[in-house]
């Protein structure tokens, strides 16, 4: 069995996984977790009236959980940050495709991302390990829908993805410049997720995100 590694996209802070860090819903909140209406833990919700605390985890919107994808993430980046697809040289090749309606009602950057298909072999051959969706991209990569094989020395090698969009008015769907994960394993491959928590600091390309074992 062999380890299939996918890096950190760039350097920042880890600042959701299952549940949004430093968001809870309040009890007496009906409205959901984008709404504004959620405080850091441990804050009474004053918008309640009375001493109503925010105790309940504020889960995570899963990009892409209707074909599949689990274990989100966010990690922040400044805007304008390059976005790059870092793996471990076993994985060989490639595929990107574009991927629509990251935030469902609102348009721009912030709507699209990208989904890196993941082989064992060249030319999208051999096993297919799964997919890793990088959603919230600004300027993508001029090779959707193209295969890209490994040929670059060193460990790891990347594919441009794209940058870190800003943060648009009018919208509750990205409330900071930051990327955006998911991801789902296929073939029989198995997917970890880095167990890291709110706060960590994470380094382009050193910091392992998502693995396959296969």
């Amino acid at each position: 069995m062999a380890t299939y590694y996918v890096y950190s996209p760039h350097s920042g802070q880890l600042i959701a996984s299952d549940c949004y860090c430093y968001r809870r819903v309040s009890p007496c909140a009906s409205n959901g977790c984008n709404s504004g209406n959620y405080c850091k833990d441990s804050t009474n919700c004053v918008s309640c009236g009375g001493s109503c605390f925010c105790n309940t985890c504020c889960r995570h919107v899963i990009v892409g959980g209707g074909i599949g994808n689990c274990c989100p993430l966010d990690i922040s980046a400044a805007s304008g940050s390059l976005i790059y697809a870092y793996m471990s040289r076993n994985i060989y090749s490639v595929k990107l495709l574009l991927y629509t309606g990251v935030c469902n009602r609102y348009t721009g950057d912030i709507n699209n991302g990208v989904t890196v298909e993941l082989y064992t072999g060249f030319n999208a051959t051999g096993t297919k390990l799964g997919s890793v969706l990088f959603a919230h991209v600004s300027n993508i990569t001029s090779n959707i829908g193209n295969v890209i094989n490994i040929t670059q020395f060193g460990n790891p090698w990347s594919v441009f993805i794209g940058t870190v969009p800003s943060v648009p008015g009018g919208q509750s769907c990205y409330l900071s410049t930051h990327t955006h994960f998911s991801a789902q394993a296929q073939s029989g491959a198995s997917l970890g997720r880095t167990g890291l928590g709110c706060g960590s600091n994470v380094g382009a390309a050193s910091t392992a995100i998502y693995w396959w074992n296969y």
